[in-house]
């Protein structure tokens, strides 16, 4: 039975055998990434071939997105997947998922360029704290897009806000080369009322593993192959 896309005999399948044996269920993902020259290279995950380069300004030229922003791309496809499957679990039919991903990065950290004495680094626009633990926050109810096909059912849409670092204040003289803080604005537009779509979003989120990875600050491996058919 196909739901949201979902293909739900193979999914119920997989969970099934997962229940009976863990094993069942753990995978090694894996790619080959070769460096085309410049800041230009491909990445082949399965049958894709996945380029990445950076903008003109950056001494790249253009022709893929860039690490950075293929890892927000990661994370808020991997969220959409979660939303998907979560309504698709419950029944639920899903006409669109949106979501807004914007991350802010000191390039500083990357071309390591240090501070000035007495300069202290500024807080990315917009930055706000937040407490410890603090969740998801609910937004305005958004108005149908032009083009907007409804059906007889109620369509609710909610905007959500994930910021992944809570409240860490910016205390390092110099700037780290990676992202200081990510913003999700996700828009669900569902067969369902609004506190079932905040409930998939929630759920979504939680068993999102791009976003488990980036907030559990995965233990990261690199060893240096060394060609052996080098002469000598």
């Amino acid at each position: 039975m196909m739901r949201n896309g979902v293909d739900m005999e193979r999914v119920n399948a997989l969970t099934e055998a997962m229940r009976k044996d863990a094993a069942v269920g753990r995978r090694t993902l894996s790619g080959i990434t070769s460096w085309n020259g410049g800041a230009h290279s491909t990445t082949i995950v399965r049958n894709f071939a996945i380029p990445a380069d950076e903008p003109v300004l950056l001494g790249g030229t253009n022709r893929g997105a860039s690490p950075t922003e293929l890892v927000l791309t990661g994370l808020s496809a991997c969220i959409a997947v979660g939303i998907a499957y979560s309504a698709a679990e419950d029944g639920i039919e899903v006409d669109s998922i949106e979501i807004d991903v914007e991350g802010d990065l000191d390039l500083g950290g990357f071309f390591e360029v240090r501070l000035s004495e007495g300069q202290e680094l500024e807080k990315p626009s917009g930055f706000e704290p937040r407490r410890s633990g603090e969740r998801l926050s609910v937004g305005q109810e958004f108005e149908k897009p032009a083009g907007f096909r409804g059906t007889e059912h109620e369509k609710t849409r909610s905007v959500f806000e994930r910021r992944l670092s809570e409240g860490q204040e910016l205390e390092h003289r110099e700037p780290r080369p990676g992202l200081e803080e990510i913003r999700l604005t996700v828009r669900v537009d569902a067969d369902a009322p609004r506190e079932k779509i905040e409930e998939l979003v929630h759920h979504g989120y939680r068993r999102s593993p791009v976003a488990a990875s980036l907030e559990g600050r995965v233990p990261i491996r690199v060893c240096i192959g060394w060609e052996e058919t080098r002469a000598a």
